[in-house]
C-alpha cells in the first residue's frame, strides 16, 4: 500500500518505466506494485507533467495532412469541378450546384442543376467551356458520376482533354475548390 506522500513518486517511477506511455499505461504500471493508486491522481500528474505536456502539444501541431499546391503555368491547364448537393435547401426544382474553377486565375463559375445526371452535368460543362475555354485537365472528386458516357463524349470534343478523378468524398484531393 502506498502512502499519500509517496503516491507522486510512485506515479513518476511508473511513468518513467512506461517510457512516458500515457495515463492508462502509467496507471496500470503503478497498480502492479501498489494497489491503492487513484486514477484521478495519475490523470492529474500526467496532465501537469512537463514532458507529457510537450509531447501532447507536439502531437497536436504535427497532426494533419500536408497538401502540396498544384503548379499551374498556363491558362486553362487545369480546371476543377465539384457537385454540391443542396437537396435539403433546394430552390424550386434545382437540387444541385455545379461549381467549376479555372485553377490558374481562380475564376469560379456556378450553375444550378435539377439533377446530377451525366447528361445535364456534361451539358452545363460544355456551356462553361464554350464561354471561357476548356481545360487541358479536368479534376473532380465526384467519382463514377463523371465517368459516364456523356462525359466521355465531352472529352471526345477535345482530344487533349484529360479527366482526373479524385477519391470520392475526399476534399483534400480536390485542392482549393473545396476551401
Amino acid at each position: 500500500m502506498a502512502s499519500k506522500e509517496s503516491v507522486t513518486g510512485i506515479i513518476q517511477e511508473a511513468q518513467v518505466n512506461t517510457s512516458h506511455g500515457g495515463e492508462k499505461k502509467t496507471y496500470k504500471k503503478a497498480n502492479e506494485h501498489y494497489g491503492n493508486t487513484p486514477r484521478a491522481v495519475v490523470s492529474q500528474y500526467i496532465f501537469r507533467y512537463e514532458r507529457c505536456v510537450e509531447k501532447r502539444c507536439r502531437k497536436e501541431t504535427t497532426a494533419g495532412i500536408v497538401v502540396r499546391p498544384l503548379s499551374v503555368n498556363d491558362l486553362h491547364e487545369r480546371g476543377q469541378v465539384d457537385l454540391v448537393d443542396m437537396q435539403t435547401m433546394r430552390e424550386g426544382s434545382y437540387r444541385f450546384i455545379l461549381h467549376y474553377m479555372e485553377y490558374m486565375t481562380k475564376f469560379h463559375v456556378i450553375r444550378s442543376l435539377k439533377s446530377k445526371r451525366a447528361a445535364e452535368v456534361a451539358n452545363e460543362l460544355l456551356f462553361i467551356f464554350l464561354d471561357i475555354g476548356a481545360p487541358h485537365i479536368l479534376q473532380s472528386d465526384n467519382g463514377r458520376e463523371f465517368t459516364a458516357a456523356v462525359i466521355q463524349e465531352l472529352a471526345a470534343l477535345w482530344p487533349e482533354f484529360v479527366l482526373v478523378n479524385g477519391r470520392p468524398r475526399h476534399p483534400q484531393s480536390q485542392g482549393c475548390i473545396e476551401s
